[in-house]
């Protein structure tokens, strides 16, 4: 009987890894719908304790899901504002930018080419018409309609993003109405299970966004105090990629230091922007959200890489930012089903230890 039960599950395991497969060829397929359901979702998730505390205070329901979506959409909709209109004038500046990494890289160049180890293959002025023939390829203007061509369509999809909000944020209260109905006798149970899945995954996007928002806004606050322009650009670059782990954070402190290299003359105030910003990605990267962020959370660095490239391909940029979500809402899922528990094992950095509260109760 034991085998049986074994090559049942076995077996059950193929067809899983063959039905996600098929679920991710549809989310390809469907991206454009999906995108925004999914920041929706994610973003109910975090809105959800807002929610509950309001309707603790004898408010109706429905005015409260409005004021919530309001306030949210209303917030969103703002920083969405700053970031394009900030972007728009960083892309109408960056002909001039260019200009100026263009004379950077020439005299760069002028003093490295008179390195004899240099000298001896390369000419100093063919090392400045590769310079030239380079930044002539650029089209800068290409760039500027690209960026307004893509209004329409960040529009449409904060449109859709709006109604999945308006729809799954009341639709989270009832599910464990729904399911007392469906399933009377197993009911409790499987509400705790969902319950624990959709705590944890509230734990973590919680924790990432406050840790996210601080480390846009120290940003912003350190390249002001430094001078460097397009602070808040700089700071919202460093607020979104905040949710892309590893490459994001290099992101976010490299480019306001180029920017910083771009308009000093000396060295030294790069330099110790370089040493801020690192010590700021370190301090609340690797030391404070680690006190704060669920275990449940925690998976492997091959898992992070993966899940980026793969999610990169199947959503573009937005997968890019989601990966992380929704391998985390994945691996909470699979640790609270005891038949998916070895994919828990597996994307898992380590072994979650168990707590007191009743948090590992499984199907």
């Amino acid at each position: 009987m034991s085998n049986i039960e074994e090559t049942l599950k076995n077996i059950f395991l193929i067809l899983c890894s063959f039905f996600i497969i098929l679920i991710l060829y549809i989310t390809h397929y469907m991206s454009a719908f999906l995108i925004p359901i999914f920041f929706g979702f994610f973003v109910s998730l975090m809105l959800q304790p807002f929610l509950i505390r309001m309707s603790r205070t004898k408010i109706p329901t429905w005015i409260s899901t409005i004021i919530v979506v309001i306030l949210s959409v209303s917030l969103i909709s703002a920083f969405i504002f700053l970031l394009f209109i900030t972007f728009q004038n960083f892309l109408e500046d960056f002909p001039n930018l260019s200009e100026a990494i263009q004379k950077r890289l020439l005299n760069l160049l002028s003093d490295v080419s008179k390195l004899p180890i240099v000298k001896e293959y390369f000419s100093e002025q063919k090392l400045k018409t590769s310079i030239f023939e380079l930044f002539a390829k650029m089209n800068f203007g290409a760039y500027l309609m690209l960026s307004m061509s893509k209004t329409i369509s960040i529009i449409k999809d904060f449109l859709v993003f709006i109604f999945s909000l308006v729809f799954i944020i009341p639709g989270i209260n009832k599910i464990s109405s729904r399911i007392s109905r469906a399933y009377p006798e197993n009911s409790s149970k499987i509400n705790k299970i969902i319950s624990n899945i959709i705590q944890q995954i509230q734990r973590y996007m919680v924790v990432k966004s406050v840790i996210s928002l601080i480390t846009g806004a120290l940003t912003f606050l350190i390249c002001y105090l430094f001078g460097v322009r397009y602070s808040i650009l700089w700071g919202s670059v460093a607020f979104l990629f905040n949710f892309v782990p590893y490459i994001g954070s290099i992101i976010a402190v490299i480019l306001p230091v180029t920017m910083s290299l771009i308009e000093s003359s000396a060295i030294i105030k790069p330099v110790f922007l370089l040493i801020s910003l690192t010590t700021l990605q370190q301090v609340l990267g690797n030391l404070l959200e680690p006190k704060f962020q669920s275990q449940s959370s925690n998976l492997s660095s091959i898992v992070v890489f993966t899940s980026l490239f793969a999610w990169g391909y199947i959503w573009g940029v937005a997968g890019i930012f989601l990966a992380v979500p929704l391998m985390s809402a994945l691996n909470v899922i699979c640790e609270n089903i005891s038949v998916l528990k070895p994919i828990h094992y597996l994307i898992s950095a380590k072994k979650r230890k168990k707590k007191k509260r009743g948090l590992n109760a499984t199907i």
